[in-house]
Formats: structure tokens, sequence, C-alpha cells
């Protein structure tokens, strides 16, 4: 089968993304209508990832109330994660864990050059290893079919996948 990503070095370092910095204040929902949009689940006003692919569910703004229970009906697994936006409330037989706000940054100007060392295009091969690396920080997040939403570039130190940023694209 043929890389995809023959050219992804320089996809990488080129490229500038997001164009539309404001999809950084709802990213699940932004990537789940767009480049995701294939992959998606969606029921109403609510969005997600199938389990194998990732633990994320996202709505458009958080005054809907979602339907988790139909929703899990149809395939949401639990625990379900939003990223960004998150609902006011859910339901009385659901509740939420933690809340917490994540930073998301993104080069605002050309992205310098890198030489040869600067990482290597996962894939397929590297999956076990992505999701060893996971574990460590962020248990559960990647899953089997993770791999299936975009680019990933890794640092490698001998045989140990040390670092990969998270960079789902596609």
């Amino acid at each position: 089968m043929a890389n995809p990503y023959e050219d992804s070095r320089s996809l990488a370092t080129n490229k500038l993304w997001p164009v539309d910095a404001s999809e950084l204040d709802n990213p699940m929902w932004s990537a789940l209508n767009g480049p995701h949009r294939e992959l998606a689940v969606r029921l109403e006003d609510l969005i997600w990832y199938p389990p194998s692919i990732a633990p994320f569910v996202a709505v458009p703004h958080a005054d809907i109330l979602p339907d988790l229970e139909s929703a899990y009906g149809h395939g949401l697994a639990a625990p379900a994660y939003f990223v960004g936006t998150c609902p006011k409330s859910v339901p009385e037989n659901w509740q939420v864990a933690s809340r917490s706000n994540i930073l998301q940054l993104f080069p605002s100007g050309e992205i310098a050059e890198t030489g040869e060392d600067a990482g290597v295009v996962l894939g397929e091969n590297d999956r076990d290893a992505m999701q060893q690396l996971t574990q460590i920080a962020f248990p559960d997040f990647f899953r089997a079919r993770t791999g299936e939403l975009g680019l990933y570039l890794g640092i490698y130190e001998g045989p140990r996948l040390v670092a990969w940023p998270a960079s789902a694209s596609r």
C-alpha cells in the first residue's frame, strides 16, 4: 500500500494550521464537522467519534442538553470526553467527573524547516508504541483506529517512542 503521506514532512513543516484560529474554541466540534466528518457519528446536536477511534464527543455550544442516553444506545461509549465546549448541564443519570482547561498552541508565522532527524512519520507499525506512550499521560485516549485521524510525526530514542505531537489534520 502506498504511503498517503509520502511528502508528509514538507506538509507538516510548511502548512499553517488551523487557518481559522476560532476552530480551536471548540476543536472536537470543528474536527468532527470538518476533516473527520466521514468518521463522525451524529445524533441531533451531539457528535462523536466511534469508540474504536477516540473517546471524544462534541456539542456546538454549551446551552445544548445532549441526549447522552440515546447516543449511548447509538454507540457512544462511556466515559466520553468533551474537549473545548462542554454542556452547562448533562442528563441527571450522567455526571461530569471533572472540568479543566486546555491550552492549544499553533504557530502564527512560517514554520522553520527542520533536519531529517526531527522525527519520522508514524504509521500502522507504530500504533502499539503510540498507545504505550499515550497511556502515560492520557490513558484511554489513543485507540486502535486513532491513527486514521491524520498525520503523526514521532521521535524515537533507540527503539522507544518518546514523543509525538497530536497532529490529526487529515
